[in-house]
This record gives C-alpha cells, sequence and structure tokens, in this order.
C-alpha cells in the first residue's frame, strides 16, 4: 500500500484569543456580522424576486451561466490538489509494474538456478565424483562429472559457473577462480548460515565489489548433511540487474534487492552492492521481511518508496523515486491549470449568453409540434407552462395505457407459472417479481396438482384443437373455482390433456393438503358429470420455496404413471401408491425406453423380444385390462415422442389413428402382432430412409446427452464410455460432423448457459460457477471474459440497464 504526500496545510492564526482580550472589539464585530446577515438577506430576496418574474428563457439564461461558471472555478480549486495525486498516483502505477517486473524475473532465475542445482546435486557422475574424490585414480570420476556439469550449463537459460567442494578431501573443483574457491572457505559458510539439515541456501558474496556473484549451496549427495561434498553455484550480478534498464521507471529512480538485515544484494548500481539501508526494522508479525516506510531519505535526498517482499525467500524488492521529481512537476501543472481556468471562464461566459437562446429551442419546437398555432396555446404566457399542459395530458393517456396492460396481466401469470413449473425462477426473483407485479401465490409451501385426461386418444378424437382449448379453459376455471377458498393459486396447460395448478400453503395449517384432496375429488366428480370423460389427479407433497415447485411438479408427473394399476378416475398421492404399483411403474418404464431403444436404432428382433417379455410380466403386477393396453399406449406414446425430436413423426409411417387402432383390437394377442409385425417394421422402414449416416445419429445423441448432462463432469473419456467408443474415434466424429473439437463445443455451450442465467435470473455468479463445473469463481470469471470479452458481473449489470 502507497501512501498519497499533500502540501501541509497553511497554519492558521488564533484570532479568537485576540478578540477575547477586549470585549469592544467582540461587541463590533457582533453588530457588523449582523448587519451583512440583514444586507445578504435583502440581496437573496431581490435576487428571488427577479427570478420569479423572469421567464423560463431567461431563467435558462441565468442558469446556463452559474452551470459554466461553477465548474470551471471547482476545477482551478480542486486543480493543485488533484494535480498532487495524480503524480503521486503515476508514481505509485510504475512502481508497482516495476516491482512486478522484478519480482516475476527474480523468482524466476531463483527457481532456475535451484532446479539446475538439483539436477547436478543427484546426478550420479557428480556423487561417484564426490565419493572417489580428486586424483589420477579418479579421473574417469571426474572427467564424468565435468561433462555432466557442461551438458547442465548448456541446457541451462541461466550462465553460472560451479564449485564442487570435497571436504573429506579438502579440495576443490571450480569453473570460477579457482583461488579464492577454497573447501574451507565454503565449509565456513556453510557453518555460519547453519542451513535446516541438506536444505541448500544462497550467500551473496561480494567480496570482489566489482564482480559480486550469488552463491547457492547443495550437499553432495542431497541426503547428506554437507559432510562429503558441497556444490556451489555462482550467477553474477549482472544476470540479475541486466534487466532493470527495461523497467518502466524515471531514470532518477533507485532499485535495490535487500534482505532481512537490510543490506543491498543487488542494485542498480553496482555501487550500492554491500550497503545497508539504516532505520528499517523487521517486521513484528513476519520476521522474515522488512517493515518499510512508504517515504526514506537516502544520500541527503528523500524519496517516495514502494515494495514487495518475494514470495521465494527474505529478500524484499524496492523502487524509490525523488519526492523533488513529483512537486517540480506539480508546480508546471498549477501554472498551466491557471491559465487554462482563465481562459475558460471568458469562453464559457459568452457561451452561455448568446447560447441560452438556442438552448430553448428544443422547447419551442416541440410546441409547434405538439401545440398548433390555433390551438389554446396563446393563454399561456411562458411556454414551459404549454409544455407542462401537454405533458398532462399524456400522463393520463398513460394511465389509460396501464389500465389496458392490467388486462393483459393473465399472461404475465402464466409467464411466470411457467417458470415455475420448469424450475427456471429462484426464491429471491419469485419473491421480488411477486412484489412488483402483485403476481398472487403467496406463501410459505406448495404444491402441484395435475388433473390429466385418463383416455387422451378418445380426447382427441372427440375434440378438435379449437374446442379442446376451450376444454383445457373450463377445466382450469373449475378447479379454480373449487379451490375458491385460496385465490393465490396458479393454473395452466404444460402438456394436451392436463391441467397443473401451483397450490400455495400457510404454515400451521394442518389442514390445508386434506381440503386440496376433497377438491380433486370433486373435481373428478363433476368433470365426468360436465365434460363426459373421466380424469385422474395427481397431488405432490407440500415443499418449502418457489424453487421446489419443480420439483412437486416432477413428483406429480410421476405418479401419473400409476393409472396403469391403480385404474383411471382416481386421485394418486405419493401415501395411495403401494410397492406393487412402484414396482410396476419401474418395470414398465425401464421397458418402454428400452423397446423404443431397440426400434429406434433398427434392432427389430430385440425390441420383440423385450415386448413380449413385458407382456408375460404386466399381468403379474395388475389383472386390469385397461392397465396392460394403457401400458401400450405409453409405449406408443414413448416412440411417438423419439421419432418427432428425430424429424420422422409417427403419423408419417403409420396411416391413419394408431391409438384409435389400438382400442379397437380385442385381444393382448392381436396387440402384440399388430405391434411386431406392421409398427415396429414400418417405423425401422421410415428411419432408414429419412434417418442420416450412423456417424450423425451417434452425434446427434452425443448432443442430447450434453445438453442433459452438462453440469455434470464432462469429458471426452466420459462421453467415450457412455457410447461405447474410443476417445480418438469419437472426437474424429465430433469434429467431422460439428465443424470444431468437443471441448469448444462444451465451453461454448456453458458460456451461453452462464449468459442466459445472468441475463434472466438472480443466480449469484458464485452458484453458477458450480452448476458448470469451475472449481472457483476466478477460472469461471476468466474464461468467461476470454469468451465474451467481459467479465459476467459487467455482463449482468449490461442487462438489466437493458
Amino acid at each position: 500500500m502507497q501512501r498519497t504526500f499533500l502540501p501541509p496545510l497553511p497554519k492558521m492564526e488564533n484570532s479568537m484569543y485576540k478578540t477575547m482580550e477586549n470585549p469592544g472589539i467582540l461587541l463590533y464585530e457582533e453588530k457588523r456580522t449582523t448587519l451583512s446577515s440583514r444586507k445578504r438577506g435583502l440581496i437573496m430576496l431581490n435576487f428571488a424576486s427577479i427570478l420569479k418574474r423572469a421567464t423560463f428563457k431567461h431563467k435558462l439564461a441565468l442558469f446556463s451561466l452559474f452551470v459554466s461558471i461553477t465548474p470551471v472555478l471547482i476545477v482551478g480549486l480542486s486543480s493543485a490538489y488533484l494535480s498532487m495525486r495524480s503524480m503521486q498516483e503515476e508514481v505509485n502505477g510504475n512502481h508497482a509494474a516495476a516491482l512486478k517486473q522484478i519480482h516475476y524475473q527474480i523468482n524466476n532465475i531463483i527457481k532456475s538456478l535451484h532446479i539446475t542445482s538439483i539436477g547436478l546435486a543427484s546426478n550420479p557422475a557428480v556423487e561417484k565424483s564426490v565419493q572417489a574424490g580428486p586424483g589420477l585414480d579418479s579421473l574417469n570420476q571426474t572427467f564424468e562429472m565435468i561433462e555432466a556439469v557442461r551438458r547442465e550449463n548448456s541446457f541451462s537459460t541461466l550462465k553460472f559457473d560451479m564449485s564442487l567442494a570435497y571436504v573429506k578431501y579438502d579440495s576443490v573443483y571450480s569453473t570460477a577462480d579457482s583461488s579464492k574457491m577454497t573447501q574451507s572457505r565454503f565449509t565456513e559458510m556453510v557453518r555460519s548460515n547453519k542451513p535446516l539439515y541438506n536444505s541448500s541456501f544462497m550467500v551473496m558474496d561480494d567480496s570482489d565489489k566489482n564482480e559480486p556473484a550469488l552463491l547457492l549451496f547443495r550437499p553432495v549427495p542431497m541426503y547428506t548433511y554437507y559432510t562429503d561434498g558441497i556444490l556451489v553455484l555462482h550467477v553474477s550480478i549482472d544476470e540479475f540487474v541486466k534487466f532493470f534498464d527495461t523497467l518502466t521507471t524515471d531514470n532518477k529512480s533507485r532499485i535495490f534487492i535487500v534482505d532481512k538485515s537490510g543490506k543491498v544484494i543487488v542494485g542498480k548500481n553496482k555501487g550500492d552492492i554491500g550497503t545497508r539501508l539504516a532505520n528499517i526494522p523487521l517486521d513484528k508479525e513476519k520476521d522474515t521481511q522488512l517493515k518499510l516506510p512508504d517515504s526514506y531519505s537516502l544520500d541527503g535526498v528523500d524519496y517516495s518508496m514502494s515494495f514487495q517482499n518475494s514470495s521465494f525467500n527474505d529478500w524484499t524488492y524496492i523502487v524509490m523515486t525523488p519526492m523533488q521529481l513529483l512537486t517540480q512537476r506539480t508546480d508546471e501543472i498549477k501554472q498551466i491549470t491557471l491559465v487554462v481556468v482563465a481562459v475558460i471562464i471568458v469562453v464559457w461566459s459568452l457561451f452561455s449568453l448568446f447560447g441560452s437562446y438556442r438552448l430553448y429551442y428544443p422547447i419551442a419546437l416541440l410546441l409547434r409540434k405538439f401545440m398548433p398555432a390555433d390551438s389554446d396555446r396563446g393563454q399561456f404566457s411562458d411556454g414551459l407552462k404549454a409544455l407542462d399542459s401537454l405533458i398532462d395530458s399524456m400522463v393520463v393517456s398513460n394511465r389509460e395505457l396501464k389500465r389496458e396492460i392490467d388486462e393483459q396481466s393473465t399472461y404475465l401469470e402464466q409467464y411466470f407459472f411457467q417458470q415455475l413449473i420448469l424450475g427456471e425462477a429462484s426464491d429471491q426473483e419469485m419473491r421480488r417479481k411477486t412484489e412488483r407485479y402483485g403476481l398472487p401465490l403467496q406463501g410459505s409451501r406448495f404444491l402441484v396438482c395435475i388433473a390429466s385426461v385418463d383416455d387422451y386418444p378418445q380426447f382427441i378424437r372427440k375434440y378438435k384443437e379449437q374446442d379442446r382449448t376451450l376444454v383445457h379453459y373450463a377445466m382450469r376455471k373449475m378447479i379454480l373455482e373449487l379451490l375458491g377458498d385460496r385465490p393465490s393459486c396458479l393454473a395452466g396447460v404444460m402438456q394436451p390433456g392436463q391441467v397443473t395448478v401451483i397450490v400455495p400453503l400457510e404454515a400451521g395449517d394442518d389442514e390445508a393438503e386434506n381440503r386440496v384432496l376433497q377438491a380433486a375429488d370433486d373435481f373428478r366428480r363433476y368433470g365426468e358429470q360436465y365434460f363426459h370423460f373421466t380424469a385422474s389427479i395427481a397431488v405432490s407433497d407440500a415443499r418449502r420455496g418457489y424453487a421446489s415447485i419443480n420439483d412437486s411438479y416432477e413428483q406429480a408427473t410421476e405418479l401419473l404413471r400409476h393409472r396403469l394399476t391403480l385404474g383411471h378416475n382416481v386421485t394418486i398421492t405419493e401415501s395411495s401408491v403401494g410397492p406393487a404399483a412402484k414396482q410396476l411403474s419401474q418395470f414398465i418404464t425401464e421397458r418402454q425406453k428400452t423397446i423404443v431403444f431397440h426400434v429406434i436404432h433398427g434392432n427389430i428382433e430385440e425390441a420383440n423380444l423385450q415386448l413380449s417379455d413385458m407382456l408375460k410380466n404386466v399381468p403379474l403386477y395388475t389383472k386390469s385390462a385397461d392397465g396392460v393396453v394403457g401400458s401400450l399406449s405409453y409405449l406408443l406414446g414413448e416412440l411417438e415422442y423419439m421419432l418427432y425430436k428425430m424429424g420422422c413423426p409417427l403419423h408419417e409411417a403409420l396411416e391413419g389413428d394408431v391409438y384409435r387402432q389400438l382400442y379397437g383390437m380385442s385381444t393382448i394377442r392381436e396387440v402384440e402382432q399388430w405391434l411386431k409385425q406392421v409398427v415396429f417394421p414400418t417405423v425401422k422402414a421410415q428411419l432408414e430412409r429419412f434417418s442420416v449416416k450412423k456417424q450423425t445419429k451417434i452425434i446427434q445423441h452425443v448432443l442430447q446427452y450434453v445438453d442433459e448432462h452438462y453440469k455434470t463432469d464432462l469429458s471426452l473419456q466420459h462421453l467415450a464410455d457412455a457410447f461405447d467408443l474410443s476417445p480418438s474415434h469419437l472426437s474424429r466424429m465430433f469434429k467431422e460432423e460439428t465443424n470444431r473439437a468437443f471441448s469448444d463445443y462444451l465451453l461454448e455451450y456453458r458460456m451461453n448457459k452462464a449468459k442466459e442465467w445472468l441475463a434472466h435470473t438472480s443466480m449469484p455468479i458464485k452458484e453458477i460457477a458450480d452448476h458448470l463445473r469451475y472449481t472457483n469463481v476466478t477460472n469461471f470469471s476468466r474464461a468467461f471474459k476470454q469468451f465474451f470479452g467481459t467479465s459476467p458481473g459487467k455482463y449482468r449489470s449490461h442487462s438489466l440497464s437493458e
């Protein structure tokens, strides 16, 4: 953190004490203050009277003059203050950039040096040379060690010299100046630095003022405690400072790298190396780092100081800029500012006087456009008053428009109804919309009722499409009237032949669910009487919160499947479904999906076997013929749905009404033969005519799988396992069909999902990142910005503003 240095405030005279010494002076001052206050009051009254009598055009001229001069005066008074702050911020920014570059470069150098030292210390040739020692008897080991050092030096991006101290043999091999490299000197450095066990350490060797170097020590072998051999890498300081001249700092700035004792290890000027910065204590909380001030005096010059502690060791990087440089630029800015202020005041004064008349032009244009000359505009002395009258009439028109919008509120309720059923609205978002638009559905718990026509094929044959809409409306009105003591219910049609109702329940109302079940029974009774068809009603469990409505809807939909065993014209709840019914529904659902899968993929023989097995086992769970036929009806519905998604509708493959044909057959054996000999082969032939190649089919299923599982940890390997393919083969197929890699498609799909959620929901960004399988918000935000060029927060703010 850098502080901003501002010029000191001027000293103020303590005139209060002088006044207290002479009461006469105090009385005179009070009278003069009173007279001045009265005079100012009269001036303000006269000015207010003038403004009241002035027309809007004249007021606009005065206001333009005031608005034009006031900002200039404010800019002039604050420019000196802001100039100092801007200069300090510029210096701080340059310091921060320089420190970041130094930190990055130095850490890279040290990391590279450590990697090189580990490679040498663990090299078998170096270890053998240390064990064998120097001498003629171990020339082969020595040459192998020298070759290993040469090879490591050739691969390293960092230039260095190497010394290898043979501790047991009191000898040193060195590629540096061997006269200064003695075994006793290295041993003494190890003893004075006291490394922990076999850890490495670094020492600044400034014995040669002209060529100071950084020494990195590491034992050889690495598991010893510097008892056999000592590997020392020598790196010239020039390797550290050669990039200092490229930093974005002033030429007069000084750059240091110091250790925890304040000793300068590296400096922009070599003469600073080895010196110490005085009066700089250690940080009490971190005893390996310095506690540096924001300003520092060095060699009689005051500096603005910025620093950054190394994350790799106990070094501190320092950048200092002379304070004189800041004040010098500030004085120049002050002089320029005074000249600019004077010019702007003159120019804007003239502009405000002559330009105010042009500013009134839009008002005159509006009056001519909306109030012709032959209208009653002449009764107003001021054009602004005439415009005010026009706005009043527009307000009345807006009220009428609002009334018409309120009449369309039913469509708005249906929109929110679909959002709740599909689970596209969070609790927070729905509470906000409920309060804003005055929607119903107030409660702490919610349950979902689905009233479904039992014999849907007969229903669609009896009523045309337009008539079915009216029947749906009548069903919705009836069930809402039966729930008349709950006016905050929402109802809608999610699927043909079904009416879905969201029922809110208040906390503590234990009888509410029983009243809902009674209303469901009444609806079935009245529905059969007035609509001449039966309907079953599934009632979900009550759950808390708007977000749980989707779960309740899914539960109610699942409960409707139990009509196969419970029969028609029933009210179905979780408690009314026995284990046998649940087992039958699960069995039939699995078999239906298996049969449809084999039919779609052309495996007619396997589909026939699965159909026979299903018809053989269904009577074990239900003795009702309607239940058996109903299961086959659901099978046709599932097959019709899958064909529709593939772009090959069932009615194009089979002539006539397949449901009417199904219900017109007298025996289960007849239905089985019809499915095996007519429906399944015809669908297969139709698919063969209209389907695309096998590779396209697989990729279509892959895309569908991604659409259903994008919230999981999807990968190419995962998809390959799911579709029994190799990852490379699936990748090639995906690239050929979509002209993009799978990873790019998955990223684009998830980013579009995130974009949709940010624009249309209030879901927190962290929750969106979790849904899209990002480990943290930072990674998600980075990916979103790389894809769309803006951060998630800015995109949401922009979407809300639109």
